[in-house]
């Protein structure tokens, strides 16, 4: 069943397509776009279980096969947000032609289901229009856009965010934190935060355009007392200068008066690698110019106030239970493995566990700070990791594939991740393990960490 839909121009056709339902949509005349990446005319896009808003500025005609709920809806919102925009590529610009200045770094905050992932879409979209190559930061364990639930994650977004495929997986840096729940052990997810900010700033020192473009964070839902608190050491961690609202003045307010520590920005020559001399005495002589060529050129910003933008929830953005948070993610591990469109075909192998070091993260019941004798701390270690046996108790469990050099505990738990397989079946008798992996290829590594995630269901 085909429907043809005439929007007049500003106006936003919202499509609301169940879990398991699919339907396709095509631009048949006038310009339209999705979270900010433009339609192509008379191309058939096909959408399955998610929530898409089709907006125009100008007018366009759409027809959309199949059913789905589906209504039209003034998009007044998308002006500010085109706005929120043009703001930060003014800031770009001066990156570009300054090279003692930083492209925007962007946080977008608020309740949850406030749209927050739609915004990020959007900016970033409107980034690669303008030809800039932003990084994309998602913080948040429970619904990772870049990645499976339980990751954060950083990626640079160099083409446009397709509508119906979603963020590349191809390219992002990963850390796994093992839970949904950030509240699980705030203090190793707020070190996991710190790595990842490390991360980004050496790849901002050495690419120009990351460093003209900046980057956009995603954050959790929560804005209670230990999520403010907790929104509060991110904005500080990641050098956060424009916080954007969505949705609750509160907030907006409470976040006002934070400001920026000085930081120290080095010019452009200063930031390329010496490579390295062979002769130990010229390799001393260069350190010593390179130092005193620092102590010349440095120079200190002073601290400034994180600008706070206030920016209202769009009228398509639909507040969704937990029950829908969990579906969410079975279809996040679906698209893990078999793809956004259901293309790729996962292998399944089988391998002895001899050799293989399996650890598991522990996440300890950690007393509240109100509960501790004042000034004190809790000393419960926040990096709690253990080796284990293979056993059917990991059955449809999560294993992430670390990149750690060693098994020291620091070293397994603050390494990036090169990848995911779930564990199918657990053979005791015969010391196998049963995995289904998105590369027929070898694992990369030995070393696989499991948390408390699990898939139970295809």
């Amino acid at each position: 069943m085909t429907k043809v839909h005439t929007l007049k121009e500003q106006q936003e056709l919202r499509l609301e397509i169940s879990f398991d339902e699919t339907i396709k949509v095509q631009l048949m005349t006038g310009t339209a776009e999705v979270f900010g990446c433009e339609l192509l005319e008379r191309k058939e896009y096909t959408f399955t279980s998610c929530k898409v808003p089709i907006f125009t500025w100008h007018g366009c005609t759409i027809t959309i096969t199949g059913e789905c709920t589906n209504y039209i809806g003034e998009g007044v919102e998308m002006y500010k947000y085109l706005n929120t925009h043009t703001a930060l590529e003014n800031i770009r610009k001066k990156a570009r032609e300054d090279s003692n200045l930083n492209g925007p770094r962007v946080l977008i905050t608020g309740p949850p289901s406030c749209g927050k992932n739609s915004l990020s879409r959007i900016l970033l979209n409107y980034a690669i229009r303008m030809g800039n190559s932003p990084l994309f930061v998602d913080l948040d364990p429970n619904q990772n856009e870049i990645g499976v639930p339980g990751t954060i994650n950083v990626m640079p977004i160099n083409k446009p965010i397709y509508p119906n495929e979603g963020y590349s997986l191809a390219s992002p840096l990963s850390y796994f934190f093992g839970s949904i729940n950030c509240s699980d052990n705030l203090d190793y997810y707020k070190i996991l935060c710190q790595k990842l900010a490390q991360s980004i700033d050496e790849r901002i020192e050495l690419d120009e355009a990351a460093r003209t473009s900046g980057i956009v964070v995603n954050t959790i839902g929560c804005i209670e007392k230990s999520g403010l608190d907790l929104l509060k050491f991110i904005i500080k961690t990641f050098g956060i200068e424009y916080v954007i609202v969505i949705g609750d003045e509160r907030l907006s307010n409470m976040l006002s008066n934070l400001t920026l520590e000085p930081k120290k920005i080095k010019k452009e020559e200063e930031i390329k690698n010496e490579k390295e001399e062979e002769n130990e005495i010229k390799k001393e002589k260069e350190e010593e110019k390179e130092k005193e060529k620092e102590k010349e050129t440095k120079e200190i910003v002073e601290p400034k106030k994180v600008q706070i933008i206030q920016l209202k929830k769009s009228g398509g953005v639909v507040v969704i239970d937990e029950k829908e948070r969990k579906t969410i993610r079975r279809i996040l591990y679906k698209r893990y493995f078999y793809g956004i469109t259901q293309n790729l075909k996962p292998s399944s192998m089988s391998t002895s566990w001899d050799g293989l070091g399996l650890f598991k993260i522990k996440y300890l019941e950690q007393a509240p700070e109100g509960a501790l004798p004042f000034g004190k701390r809790s000393k419960l270690d926040p990096i709690n990791v253990k080796r284990i046996s293979p056993s059917s108790k990991l059955d449809f469990h999560i294993g992430a594939i670390s990149f750690a050099k060693s098994t020291k505990k620091e070293d397994l738990l603050t390494t990036n991740i090169a990848g995911f397989i779930r564990i199918t079946k657990i053979d005791e008798k015969r010391r196998r393990i049963t995995y289904i992996s998105p590369s027929s290829r070898a694992l990369p590594s030995q070393i696989i960490i499991f948390g408390q995630l699990t898939w139970y269901s295809d």
